[in-house]
């Protein structure tokens, strides 16, 4: 029932704590994602950013992110069918689902950011700079 958390277990999922990207374990796509929609360099920044980065195919990264056992899961490539549930549960363990442009948070835009709101907002800022980089440095 919406409002009364996501369980798993008879245990209440949290997103993780963690308030610095660069202290923090984040989730990608696979690399090819990231070269396929022209965010390698993103995908680079997080690597240099991060302790830690690992990758996770689609909606298990994000569930990993909702159950506290990633900091943060970024993924520039899916489809509805991969985000739908992955919305209401984070929002459910206290975490943020949000896209890497704009102000909606669709599942149908396919990109997303899974955690807690402050690495949200920082992994944010790491995609507005890698695509305004992009754009000053060319394709």
């Amino acid at each position: 029932m919406q409002g009364e958390g996501a369980w798993c277990e008879g245990r209440r999922l949290r997103v993780s704590s963690e308030s610095k990207l660069a202290q923090a374990t984040v989730g990608t796509a696979d690399a090819y994602c990231f070269r396929d929609t022209k965010q390698t360099r993103l995908l680079n920044s997080l690597h240099k950013t991060a302790t830690l980065v690992r990758t996770y195919p689609d909606a298990f990264g994000h569930l990993m992110a909702i159950r506290g056992v990633l900091d943060v899961m970024v993924d520039p490539l899916a489809f509805v069918w991969d985000y739908a549930p992955i919305k209401i549960l984070a929002q459910e363990a206290g975490g943020v689902f949000a896209n890497f442009y704009g102000r909606k948070a669709s599942i149908e835009e396919g990109t997303a950011i899974v955690g807690n709101t402050e690495l949200v907002k920082q992994v944010r800022r790491l995609v507005t700079a890698s695509t305004t980089t992009r754009r000053r440095s060319g394709p």
